[in-house]
Parts: C-alpha cells; sequence; structure tokens
C-alpha cells in the first residue's frame, strides 16, 4: 500500500499498474474476509455441536433419570406385595434405605451412566445385604442338617445308618434367624402364638415350626434376589425340620441359665409344656402302645397345622388334657410296666391337674 501511495503521488504510477494492485488488495481483502468467514463459520459449528451434546446429555439423563424411578418403583411394589404375602410375619423397616443398600450406585452423587439395574456376583461386596442375608440363611440349613442327619456306613457284609455325632446346639438358630432379617431390613409382626419362641417381643421361631420365621425371611431374600437380576445360591433340595427339634429348643429356653429376655409362649394350661411332657413319655413306650398312639395321632410329630389353631381354644385343650388324663390313667395302672415309667406318667399326670386347677 505503501509503495502504490508514494507511486501515485510521485506521478510514476501507471494506470495499468494502479488496476493490477487494486485488484490484487481486493483479492486479499476477499481471502481476508473468505478467512474471517471460515472461522466465524468453524465457531458456530462448534457451538452448535456442543449444544447439540448438551441437548443429548440431558435427554439421555431424562431418559436414565426416568429408569431409575421406575426401576425404584417396581421395587417398591415388589416389597409391597411381600409385606402383603408375609403380612402376618414380617415388614419392611425402611424400603428407601433397603434400595440404596442394594444398589449403592443408583445415588445422586453418582453420574446416571454409573447407575445399576441388574447385579452381577462381582457386585456382593462383604458389606452387602444379599451377601450377609444368605450367609446366615444358609447357616440356619447347616444347623439343622447335623440334626436327624446321617450317612450310611459298612458294617462288615452290612449296611447301618450312622446319625451325625455332634449336632449343633439346636438353640444357636436364633441368632442367624434374626440376623437374616436385620440384613434385609425386616421387623417381625408375628403376634406371638401358642409354642412361639420369643427374644424380648420379636418371635424367632416355634416349638412346632422351628424354622416358621427362617421359611418367611427365605422367600423374601429369594424374591429380592431375583429381582437384582441374580440367580439363587442355594443348591437343589428341600431344607425340612427334623422330627423332635422343636422339643429340643423348647427343653433348651425353659433352662433356668437362659437369658430373661427369652421366653415360650406356653398357651392355655401351658399345652406346651404339657405337650412336652406327654412326648417324652410316649417314647419310652412302644410306638404302638395306645398311649404312644393316642399322643401323636391328634396333636403329635409330625404337627398337624390345621389342628394346631386348636391351642388358642380354651375348650378343646381342656377336652385334650381330658383325654390324656384317661390314657394316663391306663398307663399308670398296666403292671407290666416299670416304676420309673409309671412314676413319670404320674408326674406328668400331677402337672396336667395343677395347670388345669390353677387358670
Amino acid at each position: 500500500m505503501g509503495y502504490l501511495f508514494n507511486s501515485w503521488s510521485s506521478g510514476n504510477l501507471e494506470v495499468g499498474d494502479a488496476a493490477t494492485w487494486l485488484a490484487a488488495i481486493s483479492t486479499l481483502g476477499a481471502a481476508v474476509g473468505t478467512v474471517g468467514s471460515l472461522v466465524m463459520l468453524n465457531r458456530q459449528h462448534k457451538q452448535n455441536v456442543e449444544h447439540q451434546e448438551r441437548v443429548w446429555k440431558k435427554q439421555e439423563d431424562s431418559l436414565d433419570f426416568a429408569r431409575y424411578r421406575d426401576h425404584k418403583a417396581q421395587f417398591e411394589q415388589l416389597l409391597d406385595s411381600l409385606e402383603d404375602k408375609h403380612k402376618s410375619f414380617y415388614a419392611f423397616k425402611d424400603k428407601t434405605q433397603l434400595y440404596r443398600r442394594l444398589f449403592p450406585n443408583n445415588s445422586p452423587r453418582n453420574e446416571y451412566s454409573e447407575y445399576k439395574f441388574k447385579l452381577s456376583p462381582s457386585d456382593l461386596t462383604d458389606q452387602h445385604p444379599l451377601k450377609n442375608a444368605w450367609e446366615y440363611i444358609d447357616k440356619v440349613d447347616r444347623i439343622i442338617r447335623t440334626h436327624g442327619a446321617g450317612r450310611v456306613v459298612q458294617r462288615g457284609a452290612e449296611e447301618d445308618f450312622e446319625i451325625y455325632p455332634n449336632p449343633t446346639p439346636i438353640h444357636q438358630l436364633e441368632d442367624p434367624i434374626f440376623r437374616t432379617a436385620s440384613h434385609l431390613g425386616l421387623t417381625c409382626t408375628r403376634t406371638p402364638k401358642t409354642g412361639d419362641l420369643i427374644n424380648t417381643d420379636e418371635v424367632f421361631a416355634s416349638v412346632f415350626d422351628p424354622l416358621v420365621m427362617r421359611t418367611h425371611s427365605n422367600d423374601i431374600f429369594e424374591s429380592i434376589n431375583e429381582f437384582c437380576g441374580l440367580e439363587s445360591p442355594r443348591k437343589k433340595g428341600l431344607i425340612y425340620s427334623p422330627i423332635g427339634i422343636g422339643f429340643e429348643m423348647l427343653y433348651y429356653y425353659r433352662r433356668e441359665d437362659v437369658p430373661e429376655y427369652n421366653s415360650v409362649s406356653s398357651g392355655h394350661y401351658r399345652i406346651v409344656d404339657i405337650l412336652f411332657k406327654l412326648d417324652r413319655l410316649a417314647k419310652l413306650l412302644h410306638h404302638d402302645h395306645v398311649f404312644s398312639f393316642f399322643v401323636r395321632s391328634l396333636f403329635g410329630v409330625p404337627w398337624n397345622k390345621a389342628l394346631l389353631v386348636e391351642f388358642e381354644d380354651k375348650e378343646k385343650i381342656i377336652d385334650y388334657l381330658e383325654q390324656a388324663t384317661i390314657h394316663l390313667g391306663i398307663v399308670i395302672g398296666q403292671s407290666e410296666h416299670l416304676p420309673e415309667l409309671k412314676n413319670q406318667a404320674i408326674d406328668v399326670l400331677d402337672y396336667i391337674k395343677k395347670q388345669t386347677s390353677t387358670t
């Protein structure tokens, strides 16, 4: 530009040269303008891309939140159905807290991309409620397996069934049953019934069905475990309550050294203790003895659950005790019985008379 001005002012600039220079300047200006436009277009493009990414991110977050909201709602619906199914046994203390414990990633502290709606075994840390609950469910099962269980052993040319030599003390069922419920966020709602074993004010078992609470908490565990997308850790097979295990628990919880917060709901006329005494006496007699048949034919082991409700009816208990008194008289009057057996029958009879005369 300086050269063009000096040439023009000194009169040395030819018309053709000026035109050439002006064309060059125009071209340069156009080029500069084009570059500027490209820069602006590029900047605008980046802004559009960033805006679109923000829109997409917002849409993704909205979809993820909707998925989280629906997942949580489905979980609460499941818990509502479980409470309805097990309403006479358990209820959930805090459904929202249980959800957070089961799905710790689903927290406002995390990005939605970190949320999980199905779990894998690797998600079950040492503190995860499902891992902890299963450990105590399995502990109950392992204790039960040591009672009435055994193995076939070869003794010379014959096979023999050998009972498990050292069964785990049956009262150790209490703690894992409570801990299972605790890890699942459950609180006991069962109103104590005749035969129930109680810690403070919560039922954990029954003389007539030692696994009554464990059965319900296990069913709740399996339902929640399935909702979380996990396979059941249970191996195939059934867990049952061996015959007589309830009376083993009763025997333990009647001991003087048992803590005061443990109690047994004995029912009208202390019918549970009377049945325990009748069962012990029946075991001393042959299984086809009329007294043994009487003890096991109505309420006897395995317990007829349809008839157990009659334990809440005083009139029906009185009728049963009158029949028991007659059959005890038969045992006492039979000369072939040893004095020790007769004396035990007399003790049971005296106990029945005492309970029916004072209540």
